[in-house]
């Protein structure tokens, strides 16, 4: 078993307090991190020193650095997922006039890897880097319809179901049910189970091995995506991702 560095965990659980706030001074870090508040100091100067943390002068407090961009900026240039997408992406987003996601998972959430969006498309509600229950969009239904029951357990079902809307799943069983219908069309829909009024159809995407890495979805209001027009858009959606997934090395 791999040795983890216990300075190296600390910083990396400072950096994730700014994940749901724009500035925090000293203080702020100790509460949402639970570390004393020493340690907090050293590390915040650390970060700051390497760019990883930028203070406001006028209020004293931190904020991400210009680095973490720097870093984010090569993931994006460099992964191969994204590049290979981006074509088939792209395509939909303009076909449909829709607002296209890739995204991949992390612990039970969906991270939007990458956004495409035709001009007169108006789903806003996403943006690159942003989290979301896996269980209430149709990218994460999509991709836990394959990642196995030992996943579900530890992140799905020890938990209590998020409620994003009135129409978000809520129990074991009706997940379960949906996971059997994606797993025999081969694609997952999200009838306004994240945002009233968005309707989306998404496919999973699997790397050489045949394991589920990332998926893609179709977003936009409820009137262009129907129980009447379902099938098809499901089926090109299966077409791109099956594309993508072809092309993964």
């Amino acid at each position: 078993m791999s040795k983890r560095i216990l300075s190296v965990d600390k910083a990396v659980s400072i950096l994730g307090c700014f994940s749901q706030h724009e500035e925090l001074g000293i203080t702020d870090i100790v509460n949402l991190s639970g570390l004393q508040k020493s340690t907090v100091y050293d590390l915040v100067n650390t970060l700051h020193l390497n760019g990883m943390l930028e203070q406001n002068l006028k209020t004293k407090k931190y904020q991400l650095g210009i680095k973490l961009f720097e870093f984010g900026c090569l993931y994006g240039k460099r992964n191969t997922l994204k590049k290979r997408a981006e074509s088939e992406c792209l395509t939909l987003a303009q076909y449909y006039t829709a607002t296209v996601h890739l995204a991949t998972h992390d612990s039970g959430e969906v991270i939007y890897i990458d956004k495409y969006e035709d001009p007169q498309a108006k789903v806003s509600y996403s943006h690159i880097g942003k989290r979301a229950p896996m269980t209430c969009t149709g990218v994460g239904k999509a991709m836990l319809a394959f990642l196995g029951t030992e996943y579900l357990e530890k992140y799905i079902y020890s938990q209590p179901f998020p409620r994003e809307t009135e129409k978000s799943i809520l129990s074991k069983h009706e997940l379960e049910e949906s996971i059997k219908q994606i797993k025999s069309r081969g694609y997952a829909t999200d009838y306004e189970e994240i945002i009233p009024g968005v309707h989306c159809v998404a496919a999973p995407i699997f790397n050489i091995a045949g394991n589920v890495i990332a998926s893609i979805s179709i977003s936009c209001f409820a009137q262009f995506i129907t129980l009447q027009n379902e099938e098809q858009i499901g089926a090109v959606v299966k077409q791109a991702a099956h594309n993508i997934s072809r092309g993964l090395t």
